[in-house]
């Protein structure tokens, strides 16, 4: 016989013990805290520095966004325009019409087409002297169209070159105008370097020159001058008249060249160097800021009474110029290519 097995003794349940300590429910509240406290602090570290990092940024736009600004007031204007590298224009003028058309478009990039938003779009000054001299540009275009014309009326190249730069300069996206311009004027030079337009520099057309300057320049004395302008529009009209005489100076030394036979008279010479300097006078005068002040104030006259007053000084020194060259003896014709080869 096996022997009985003894039954399995129920499962005893263990009690449930529960540490009961006097400090355990404050150490806890205190580790509670710790945390949190660990947690608000990382946070306000991590909110005071991204605020940091903003007024930085900001800080650094502001002091960036005018450095941009006066950079970009640096930029060369296009009456500051080197000539192109060829020497084999047939007229200097035309080629310097060339240089300041070529770099108001390729350099200096036109000013009415920038955003509002960007540097170059605060510098009204600037555009309005970029676009005075395009329109300045336009009609001396024009003026050689009719001074050369032949037997078929006004030069169709230069009348197109002075049309678009007309348009160019009430137009924002003047591009297309200016590239065509630039096309109209190299053709001119290249067909008059062919013979094919009859070019030749005479007495009167250095007087018509003369003329024709002195007008800009009265025209642009009486603007300049004028009762008081409010806002950025005084501005804008002093920088249009220094671009009127600053390219009517660079247009009046290429006639060293283009006329060089008919200025080696002493007293031609003399009157040329003084239309120079006159115009260099006004077209240099550049404050750093345009001020417009009364006309009794004691400190002297504003910036615009200055720059009219210059104006019509180089308007006097360019009809003496004018007066000199039609009274001169010499009143032969001389071909263009001999004005260069003497």
């Amino acid at each position: 016989m096996s022997p009985r097995r003894r039954p399995a003794p129920p499962p005893v349940e263990a009690p449930e013990v529960v540490l009961e300590h006097p400090d355990f429910q404050h150490a806890h509240d205190v580790a509670v805290a710790r945390e949190k406290a660990r947690a608000d602090a990382l946070a306000r570290l991590l909110r005071a520095g991204l605020q940091g990092l903003g007024v930085i940024a900001a800080l650094g736009a502001l002091a960036t966004y005018p450095v941009l600004v006066w950079r970009d007031h640096q930029t060369p204007a296009a009456v500051e325009a080197a000539l192109p590298a060829s020497t084999n224009w047939r007229l200097e003028q035309v080629a310097v019409l060339i240089a300041m058309v070529k770099h108001a478009r390729e350099v200096e990039g036109w000013r009415q087409a920038a955003p509002a938003w960007t540097p170059r779009a605060r510098l009204a000054a600037d555009r309005a002297r970029q676009t005075e001299a395009v329109r300045a540009i336009g009609d001396f275009a024009g003026f050689l169209s009719g001074l050369h014309a032949g037997q078929g009326g006004a030069q169709p190249d230069l009348a197109s070159a002075a049309r678009l730069l007309r348009d160019a300069a009430d137009t924002v996206d003047a591009e297309g105008a200016l590239a065509a311009a630039e096309a109209a004027l190299q053709a001119f030079d290249t067909r008059a370097a062919r013979r094919e337009v009859e070019v030749a520099a005479l007495p009167t057309d250095l007087v018509a020159q003369a003329a024709l300057f002195a007008d800009w320049m009265r025209t642009a004395s009486e603007r300049v001058g004028g009762p008081p302008i409010p806002g950025l529009a005084g501005a804008e009209a002093f920088a249009a008249g220094r671009a009127r005489a600053e390219v009517a100076r660079r247009l009046l030394q290429a006639t060293r060249a283009d006329y060089a036979g008919l200025l080696r008279a002493p007293g031609r010479a003399g009157a040329l160097d003084a239309g120079l300097a006159a115009l260099a006078v006004a077209g240099d005068f550049d404050p750093p800021l345009v001020l417009e002040l009364a006309d009794d104030n004691p400190t002297g006259a504003g910036h615009r009474a200055a720059l009219a007053w210059r104006l019509h000084q180089a308007a006097a020194a360019l009809s003496v110029l004018g007066t000199t060259l039609a009274e001169a003896p010499d009143a032969s014709t001389v071909a263009v290519t001999e004005a260069h080869d003497g």
